[in-house]
């Protein structure tokens, strides 16, 4: 089967599977992995490698841009302090202890790997939450959209950073650390000059001429320059596009929610794309034990959610704590990472099997616990003079 016709079936299915996901108000995610383990039966020839970098690339780029375009610093204001504060707390006690459980429990040694599992955990998708819940504008959910916009871009630099650091010695010491500070603050720099550049001659263009349909194209070639570019000088591509995105989206320029359309469209595209392909690609675990131990990690996981939940909110009913913790729907940008290890030499490095198999189980598990708890936890996030 060609390629070309194999991704025009893969789009046709994908959509089938959003129609009934979304008829069924639930994650269509699910019915894309399954759709993929489905079409695996019938397309025996391996996917091109360079597919599925252009794939997971494009669609990286495509989900910071969406993402942080929609970001408005008037409405991150309100939530500010709190905000940081969870953040930053879940960040940390993530990192540490649920790296500390998933060395414990799957006998994994190398401290870099367990790291890159914490860090591409730690961010949320609510589109499945929202989905759910049928467009309802409470805080809880207005907080979580916030929060999943900026944990987003730091998910996905986090995760790639660690994987660049497994390409190499695969360790983490003092001297590796004192040595990396500067390129990695040259890195940074890269990345801001470039996308505070790129972002304001978009905004600048878009704004100064009519460039009819054409300026669709020139949208999406300067978000994929911006990337490329910062890369090949040794920047941060996703910290570029973040600038680029955020300049976009917080100044006026005409037409933008016509330009967000374009960006959506695409974005559905690739997001049928990626899962459908996962689903084919990968071999989910079928060990008894390791599943068990995955869902104990789960739970540990989402203690440590609570705990952050709990130190960090003030304002907050621990009803509405309690929602917060268990909404913690892994979406595509974990996905993409997954994609873009198994389409490299990522997947080459020892134990890295092992970790891509624990992150497509924790998709799977937040994806259900977010969509049962949406669903039946109405009086989690509902308060009674809201229902009134």
């Amino acid at each position: 089967m060609d390629i070309l016709l194999f991704l025009a079936i893969i789009l046709l299915l994908g959509t089938l599977c959003s129609v009934i996901a979304l008829k069924l108000r639930f994650s269509s995610i699910p019915f894309l992995l399954a759709m993929g383990v489905i079409l695996r039966f019938f397309y025996k020839q391996e996917i091109s490698q360079n597919v599925l970098i252009v794939v997971s690339g494009i669609a990286l780029i495509l989900i910071i841009f969406g993402s942080i375009s929609k970001f408005k610093i008037k409405d991150i204001m309100k939530f500010a302090k709190t905000l940081l504060k969870v953040l930053t707390i879940f960040f940390f006690l993530n990192m540490v202890f649920l790296s500390i459980a998933t060395s414990y429990l799957f006998s994994i040694s190398s401290i870099a790997l367990v790291l890159f599992f914490s860090a591409l955990m730690y961010g949320s998708d609510p589109s499945v939450t929202l989905s759910v819940l049928d467009g309802k504008k409470t805080k809880v959910v207005k907080f979580l959209s916030l929060e999943s916009i900026l944990s987003t871009p730091i998910t996905i630099i986090i995760s790639l950073a660690f994987l660049n650091l497994l390409l190499g010695k695969g360790e983490i010491s003092y001297a590796g650390i004192g040595a990396g500070i500067f390129p990695f603050i040259a890195q940074f720099a890269f990345a801001i000059i470039i996308g505070v550049v790129s972002g304001s001659f978009v905004v600048l263009i878009l704004n100064r001429t009519d460039l009819g349909e054409l300026t669709y194209v020139v949208l999406f070639a300067m978000a994929l320059l911006t990337y490329s570019a910062t890369e090949v000088l040794g920047g941060s591509g996703v910290l570029a596009i973040t600038i680029f995105a955020l300049i976009f989206g917080n100044y006026h320029i005409h037409k933008k929610s016509e330009y967000n359309k374009f960006t959506m469209i695409f974005s559905d595209i690739l997001y049928i794309l990626v899962y459908i392909i996962l689903g084919s690609l990968l071999v989910f675990p079928t060990e008894v034990v390791f599943i068990l131990k995955s869902i104990l990690l789960f739970i540990i996981y989402l203690m440590i959610r609570f705990a952050s939940m709990l130190i960090s909110l003030k304002g907050f009913s621990m009803k509405e704590k309690i929602f917060m913790s268990l909404n913690v729907a892994k979406g595509i940008d974990a996905a993409v990472v997954v994609l873009l290890v198994i389409s490299g030499i990522y997947l080459q490095i020892g134990g890295m099997q092992k970790i891509i198999s624990i992150s497509m189980l924790f998709i799977i598990y937040s994806i259900i616990l977010s969509v049962l708890v949406s669903r039946f936890g109405k009086g989690l996030y509902v308060t009674k003079k809201q229902r009134d």
